[in-house]
């Protein structure tokens, strides 16, 4: 039981930091040295942003449910576990594609950009507290670890198909239309950016198999 409960307070947070960086972002209130606002239309189009709504979204149900679980002994809903989970691997996504990929290559090693202002908490708190309670304090003693990798995978699959539409059909002479690449993985053109999505597709794999694995390595009821 003690575990539900951090798992409650945990997941109580992950929304109101969510509900907070959108605030921030949508309003243009200045934070960690950021000050901007921005349009949720333009917000939406980016991957970080859509994972850490769904986190948020997620870790709220669960939340309830769990609190439901606790107060009247309600069954934690299995679809809303597992959408918490594949909500856990695409903010995981995010954190390990600026960790690797956005931070090394596209900055050239300058993560300042990348963790200020509403980016210190889409980037790195969500995701890391994501992993955590998931990781840490909710069990997947129901689920088949091979099979339920599987779902991770569907939020990268589906945001792909989406960028490669919105790329592909703006592209001019040869070139992607400004503001249609914005995360520039066709500036080092088409070959290796399917191959990127590839190896991105079999990371985000290796992610959902490795986040359950740790849960049940770690994870013991109490």
């Amino acid at each position: 039981m003690k575990k539900i409960k951090i798992s409650i307070v945990i997941n109580i947070m992950i929304f109101l930091l969510v509900v907070f960086g959108l605030i921030i972002s949508l309003v243009g209130i200045p934070f960690l040295g950021v000050k901007g606002r921005s349009s949720f239309g333009y917000l939406i189009k980016y991957f970080t942003v859509e994972s850490n709504l769904f986190m948020g979204i997620t870790a709220l149900l669960l939340g309830i449910n769990q609190i439901l679980f606790l107060k009247k002994g309600i069954k934690i809903n299995k679809i809303i576990f597992i959408l918490d989970f594949i909500a856990t691997v695409s903010v995981a996504i995010t954190f390990f594609t600026v960790l690797f990929f956005l931070g090394p290559v596209v900055y050239n090693w300058d993560f300042l950009p990348l963790y200020s202002g509403v980016s210190f908490f889409y980037h790195l708190v969500v995701p890391v507290l994501g992993m955590v309670v998931f990781i840490l304090f909710e069990s997947t003693n129901e689920f088949n670890i091979l099979k339920t990798s599987i779902f991770g995978i569907i939020p990268f699959l589906v945001y792909s198909l989406f960028y490669i539409i919105a790329s592909i059909s703006h592209i001019d002479n040869g070139k992607v239309q400004s503001g249609y690449d914005w995360y520039g993985f066709l500036s080092f053109g088409i070959p290796i950016f399917i191959l990127l999505i590839f190896i991105m597709l079999g990371a985000t794999f290796l992610i959902s198999f490795l986040i359950l694995k740790l849960n049940k390595i770690t994870y013991k009821e109490n």
